[in-house]
């Protein structure tokens, strides 16, 4: 059996889906401490200048730990994120299923994760 252990990410790269398929069991391994300043909660986005850092606004202290750490008004940060991800991907196939992403993150069930 192969099993696949991770900290969850904000925007977790290609590889880490990659990680995921090959893997019988995978742990996302959420009782380490949060880093604000770690890939746990922040990502570099393309843009038309670029590359720039799009961070989730999270509530609490860095002392608590990653599952317990919550994204202070999820919809409005959601839907700024995905117009900003949208304009710099606007010419891209990547629009199609963008479109369907951040529709499955402004759900309320996913919003309201235990």
């Amino acid at each position: 059996m192969k099993v696949g252990i991770m900290q969850p990410t904000f925007f977790p790269w290609v590889g880490y889906f990659e990680l995921l398929s090959k893997t019988d069991k995978f742990v996302f391994l959420d009782s380490v401490e949060l880093s604000k300043q770690s890939w746990q909660s922040r990502n570099l986005f393309r843009n038309a200048n670029g590359l720039s850092w799009q961070s989730l606004p999270i509530n609490g202290s860095s002392q608590s730990s990653l599952s317990n750490a919550r994204i202070n008004n999820p919809k409005r940060f959601f839907s700024k994120l995905s117009r900003t991800v949208l304009q710099a991907n606007s010419k891209a196939h990547y629009k199609i299923v963008a479109n369907d992403f951040f529709d499955a993150l402004n759900n309320e069930n996913f919003m309201t994760v235990a």
